[in-house]
């Protein structure tokens, strides 16, 4: 066993689940994993009750680690392996294993144990999925990632029944989908380079300090083109770390060379950043007051050959977008009404729209969506099931920054669910701005439960304090003021190597075009005497810098990206 170090609670803890398959996945994951791991190992398996388990038995012939079952109030000890008993669920409290009577079937076994490991142990987390039936630990894993733990899964080539790790795969949480063999190297290497440099205890959420977080969010403003300043400091934290983390650099100073260099880690961390947890019918009750009450009376208020237009803000890979839909669709059905329905679904995550768009979900979503909806929307094709083309042309799917503008007018529907949860106060405010500006008088707003309406609470009446869902009051349009980025901390001095600054004459042109221009609808062309472009300022919203003295385009091949015609010189 290995020793705990000074700090008893610093060690990572490993949730496994597994359940169809899972038996053999988990030999191959005990079997190729180093010795002295200084980590707890907790496995849970979908075990019939009927029958004693041998499972403690057959770990314990892959593993030097000693292998044992679950007592309730166990101290959790690293160097050990502990294994669920059948008829039994586990959670974690503080350092202690509890075991309980399962209310119901065991179907959320997994993501019970997984939630608790995201409360109570945090980033010290690595949570794991192999081969099973069903969707048991995709809702666990997205606890654990918004945690700043670490999500992985079995990659299905190798996994005898893939509907477990295949329908979290597709949320896009996971950080790695490997194999057992690798996933057994991957928690060994992670475990290792954590001891070997420490950051925080598995009990705080420690910030980032100012001027390096400002060098990387300077990095994916440049980069990726979004502004982070404004989230929350904790949160981006966390998942810088994360990613720090997972690409094992030392500290973030080596980290941020990396993602000054690496366009993929550019890519992984904004991805990081902008994660999100969905599912069909997630919040169940809040769709079935959307259906009783909400949608209904929406058709009802069309006249025939009118259209119904809805917004579902942050879509991500699309599972609400289609739960929306097939609502509105059945109510249409219902209302014997020549209706159209347009549901735009957008989002910042080009790869989430991706999904979205395929309207291809795994077999598991079978435990979210009714059989009778599974019939009437999807076609099964023997292990997946494809949106039907009659709801699919009710949707547009579009990349859409929800925070530099509303996009959309005239909305009688607009859904934001826990977007907002991530944002500082300043930039909650100026977005729902944004969707009142989108929403008609009287239309419906729907937020996430643990989000509210703030200073603008005046302007929405509740329907639904539990469920936040709300009325618009008026017609006018609110104020609207664009966010610039804020600088988190500017240090007087600093021994850091920065990335270099825009000149003072560059600041000037940006300042000179943003304020002469912002309100004119025209396209500006800074161009010097060969005619090489210098800045591009279109439609009055938009600049594109190219530092001066650095011109990279000729303005005779100018394409304008309204028009698709080449601009002439004159």
């Amino acid at each position: 066993m290995v020793n705990s170090p000074t700090n008893s609670n610093y060690f990572f803890i490993v949730g496994i689940g597994a359940s169809a398959g899972g038996i053999e996945a988990l030999k191959r994951f005990f079997g190729n994993l180093p010795n002295d791991p200084n980590a707890a190992f907790v496995v849970m398996q979908h075990l019939s009750p009927n029958h004693k388990s041998m499972m403690t038995q057959i770990l314990q012939r892959e593993t030097s680690l000693p292998v044992a079952a679950i007592e309730d109030e166990v101290l959790v000890e690293p160097g050990n392996v502990y294994v669920l008993p059948p008829a039994k669920n586990v959670m974690l409290q503080e350092r202690r294993l509890q075991l309980e009577e399962p209310s119901g079937n065991f179907a959320n076994t997994i993501d019970n144990f997984f939630y608790s490991l995201a409360t109570n142990w945090g980033e010290k987390t690595i949570a794991i999925v192999l081969s099973g039936t069903g969707e048991d630990g995709k809702e666990g894993l997205e606890a654990v990632s918004q945690a700043g733990g670490i999500a992985l899964l079995q990659s299905p080539e190798t996994a005898q029944f893939t509907s477990m790790p295949a329908s979290a795969a597709i949320s896009g949480i996971a950080d790695e989908i490997l194999s057992p063999k690798d996933l057994a190297r991957t928690v060994f290497d992670l475990i290792r380079f954590a001891d070997t440099y420490p950051t925080t205890s598995p009990q705080q959420t420690k910030a980032i300090d100012s001027l390096r977080l400002q060098q990387i969010l300077d990095i994916l403003a440049e980069h990726e083109d979004i502004d982070f300043s404004h989230y929350k400091i904790s949160t981006l934290s966390r998942r810088i770390r994360h990613r720090c983390t997972l690409t094992q650099n030392q500290n973030l100073n080596n980290y941020i060379r990396l993602l000054e260099t690496s366009e993929e880690e550019q890519k992984l961390l904004r991805q990081d950043l902008l994660i999100g947890a969905t599912c069909f019918f997630r919040d169940r009750p809040v769709w079935e007051f959307l259906e009783s009450e909400i949608i209904p009376e929406l058709v009802e208020k069309l006249q025939p050959q009118e259209q119904l237009k809805v917004w579902v803000a942050a879509c991500a890979t699309g599972e609400e977008a289609y739960t929306i839909a097939m609502l509105v669709y059945e109510a249409i059905e219902k209302s014997n009404k020549s209706i159209q329905a347009k549901i735009f679904a957008t989002d910042l995550d080009q790869h989430a729209l991706e999904i979205a768009a395929r309207g291809t979900y795994p077999e598991a979503i079978a435990n979210d969506v009714s059989p009778e909806r599974l019939e009437k929307h999807f076609t099964y094709d023997g292990n997946q099931y494809q949106i039907k083309r009659s709801l699919r042309e009710m949707l547009i799917f579009a990349p859409h920054d929800l925070v530099k503008n509303a996009g959309f007018a005239k909305m009688s529907l607009v859904t934001c669910r826990n977007v907002l949860i991530y944002m500082q106060p300043q930039l909650q405010q100026q977005v729902l701005r944004l969707l009142h500006f989108a929403l008609l008088p009287e239309a419906v707003l729907v937020l996430g439960s643990s989000e509210a309406l703030g200073d603008l609470s005046s302007e929405f009446r509740s329907i639904n304090s539990k469920w936040k869902i709300f009325r618009k009051r008026r017609g006018s349009s609110l104020s609207i003021i664009p966010i610039a980025r804020q600088t988190i901390l500017t240090p007087v001095h600093s021994n850091l190597r920065t990335r270099s600054r825009p000149n003072q004459l560059d600041r000037l042109i940006e300042e000179v075009f943003k304020y002469s221009f912002i309100q004119r609808q025209m396209t500006c062309l800074l161009v010097n005497r060969e005619n090489q472009l210098l800045r591009v300022f279109y439609n009055s919203a938009n600049l594109l810098q190219f530092p001066v003295g650095e011109a990279i385009l000729d303005i005779t091949e100018l394409v304008h990206p309204a028009l698709k015609l080449p601009l002439s010189t004159a």
